[in-house]
């Protein structure tokens, strides 16, 4: 392959840090590199779009906006759960991220910000959000 082109796919490592050098993702240390279809909206459509023009063994450095990455915070995806909803003995931690089924098919990542005896808090919006992302 001479470029990246939309549709192609290709396997890429990639690092991911925060203005603060956080990383929250590194390929290069799992040894797991990502497949990736182009246009497929696998992942942020900034990053695809980013790789389009690439060539082998090329790298470059991006940074993205909030609004290019995971957007800003919607305070409407924190919802409270009643105990009752919650399956026996899987009451989750503080903290804890899990996959929620919204309807009887789709599924959403939330992440555990309350619990009490009566409910269970949770935030359905990305950790990452409100936040530059920058990636190499």
């Amino acid at each position: 392959m001479s470029e990246v082109q939309p549709g192609n796919f290709v396997i890429i490592h990639y690092r991911g840090w925060l203005d603060d050098m956080t990383e929250f993702c590194n390929t290069y240390e799992s040894g797991e590199p990502v497949e990736l279809w182009i246009g497929g909206h696998e992942y942020l459509p900034a990053l695809e779009q980013a790789l389009i023009g690439m060539r082998p063994g090329e790298v470059k450095q991006l940074r993205l906006n909030a609004e290019q990455a995971y957007g800003h915070y919607v305070p409407q995806l924190v919802f409270t759960v009643p105990i009752e909803k919650v399956p026996p003995g899987s009451l989750p931690e503080l903290g804890e991220r899990r996959r929620v089924v919204v309807n009887k098919e789709d599924g959403v990542e939330v992440t555990v910000v309350r619990t009490t005896r009566a409910m269970v808090v949770v935030d359905g919006n990305h950790p990452l959000v409100d936040r530059f992302l920058n990636f190499q």
